[in-house]
């Protein structure tokens, strides 16, 4: 959990935020110096995110992922801040508080799995043979290689984010349908 005074300029923190940002259970530090830990492609960003959320047009809402570098680690540790600023009755945010969660093992699965689908993707469309995915039972065109696309007659716009059925209604006729209905079902 954290606690930010913006008045005072003060930041607080539980145990496990503090060893996060590389400090002792019973430091205290201004923002700034907690700012210094989030990576710089990221820093800017996290700092337009606090001011905006002290704004009370915003809703005092606080919602945001950054990247840090713990200073005692050197490691990168990925966080999900939330929070919720608290305004005075002159519509002066007096409190910033909120909770942040480590998310540094849903990134690394999330960039992986972007990676292996590029990867896919990448392998599709630079095979010699005419290759293409389809996405649920309407058989939605997700990605075609050239070699599908001449195959077919056919270009990526008449072709993506529709049925193929629909974009080649012969392929019905000759009983494509069945045959993907039965790889679909069984697998095989």
């Amino acid at each position: 959990t954290f606690d930010y005074d913006p008045i005072a300029n003060k930041f607080s923190g539980n145990k496990r935020l503090k060893k996060w940002f590389g400090l002792n259970a019973d430091d205290e530090i201004g923002i700034n110096e907690g700012l210094k830990v989030i990576v710089e492609n990221d820093r800017e960003k996290v700092v337009q995110a606090i001011n905006r959320a002290l704004e009370y047009s915003s809703g005092g809402d606080y919602d945001i992922a950054y990247d840090i570098i713990n200073p005692k680690s050197k490691q990168e540790i990925t966080l999900h801040a939330k929070g919720k600023a608290l305004f005075d009755n002159k519509k002066v945010a007096f409190r910033l508080n909120g909770t942040v969660e480590d998310i540094t093992a849903q990134t690394i699965v999330r960039k992986k799995l972007e990676q292996s689908e590029n990867n896919l993707r990448l392998m599709i469309l630079q095979a010699p043979i005419a290759i293409s995915i389809f996405r649920g039972p309407e058989y939605i065109m997700e990605i075609a290689n050239k070699s599908s696309l001449l195959l077919w007659d056919k270009t990526e716009e008449e072709l993506y984010d529709k049925s193929i059925f629909e974009t080649i209604p012969e392929l019905e006729v000759q009983g494509i349908k069945e045959i993907l209905d039965q790889v679909r079902l069984t697998g095989k």
